[in-house]
């Protein structure tokens, strides 16, 4: 019994040790609240087609309980027109509410502040270009039913 315990102990203190390595870190910009519905049956139509997007600030709420994060929210469609994919406006190299991307027909966003070019068709916003290693801030897509998703961090 007291061999098992022993043993207990140092497979718990091995775990513990291993997972105290650097996490990366998921947020790159200021945290703010995201809340948000898409539509595909109804005002979100649009977004049934491949590589197209909408765009979503705060004075474009739709409800009360809207949020939109800090800069504002792309809502992007996959290459096949399958997935849609969230991220926040705000540029992360520029880490600024008033400084956004600009969304383009060829699945990438744009910075005109710093040049910054992401790509948002698969779904990660990573950086392409050499300014920035940081990729746009991705928030959670949930299918709440057919053709209804929620947007949320």
């Amino acid at each position: 019994m007291c061999k098992l315990s022993k043993f207990a102990a140092l497979f718990l203190l091995f775990l513990f040790l291993i997972s105290c390595g650097k996490e990366e870190q998921r947020q790159t910009i200021p945290f703010a609240p995201v809340y948000f519905r898409i539509d595909l049956n109804g005002l979100d139509h649009s977004l049934k087609n491949p590589l197209s997007y909408k765009v979503f600030t705060e004075t474009g709420r739709r409800t009360p309980t809207d949020r939109m994060g800090f800069g504002g929210l792309l809502i992007v469609s996959s290459i096949d027109g399958n997935e849609i994919f969230a991220y926040d406006l705000a540029c992360p190299f520029e880490g600024r509410q008033d400084i956004i991307v600009t969304p383009t027909n060829a699945g990438e966003a744009v910075c005109s502040a710093c040049g910054s070019v992401f790509v948002t068709m698969f779904g990660f916003g990573t950086a392409k270009s050499d300014v920035t290693s940081k990729p746009l801030q991705r928030y959670r897509v949930q299918r709440q039913s057919s053709g209804v998703f929620l947007i949320r961090n």
